[in-house]
């Protein structure tokens, strides 16, 4: 069995999504700071680094200080946007690598991917073999029983296929959908966690806290 290619646009709506997500703690950031009453720059982003020290200086910019020192030692502390090897929070890392990689690539790299697990076989010399898992990428064949003569097929098991990342830094064979799920949720547990501290500060001039339905 040969695993098909995917689809021209799925990688597109891939980085479509990513992008998004990415977004989403940028225009937070850009509304928090405006709400301060002063107009925020173009320059204004989250503030993803590579090392603790790096976000430490970059949170002292005076717009990032707008936000107040509750916020900042929220993001400093306990967000941590910077590589998992450097101590940080390595998914929301991730997003940011990824976002970068599809401006500078246009797409970011998906693949199909199929599987195979529990099957059993049978060999001409009597010899079994049993619960077996096989998987296969794109452009290649389910095919890697490799013992001499013919080789029969007694369980079938249960095939599955998924798209996946195969980007060999981030999320390597980690099927799309869910893995953009979980950093749809970790975005918004970022976005829930600053919200509270932020208007509890007072420094939200021109917007009244958040009330409770």
């Amino acid at each position: 069995m040969e695993v098909a290619r995917l689809p021209a646009g799925v990688p597109l709506m891939i980085g479509d999504v990513v992008h998004n997500l990415r977004s989403a703690l940028d225009l937070m950031m850009y509304e928090m700071v405006a709400l301060t009453g002063t107009p925020p720059s173009d320059n204004l982003y989250f503030p993803f680094r590579s090392t603790a020290k790096r976000l430490e200086e970059a949170v002292r910019d005076p717009e990032v200080q707008r936000l107040g020192p509750s916020v900042i030692n929220l993001i400093v502390n306990e967000i941590k946007p910077y590589p998992e090897s450097a101590g940080g929070n390595g998914r929301l890392y991730a997003l940011h690598q990824l976002d970068i990689m599809d401006k500078h690539k246009l797409l970011i790299p998906a693949i199909t991917m199929v599987w195979a697990k529990g099957l059993d076989a049978e060999a001409d010399n009597g010899s079994r073999l049993t619960n077996l898992r096989l998987t296969a990428w794109q452009g290649a064949r389910l095919s890697a029983i490799t013992v001499p003569g013919r080789v029969r097929i007694t369980n079938p098991g249960q095939a599955s296929g998924a798209i996946a990342f195969r980007e060999p830094k981030f999320f390597t064979g980690d099927s799309v959908v869910p893995t953009l799920h979980i950093l749809s949720r970790l975005v918004e547990s970022v976005v829930t966690a600053i919200e509270g501290p932020y208007f509890a500060s007072g420094v939200a001039t021109l917007a009244d806290s958040p009330t409770e339905p």
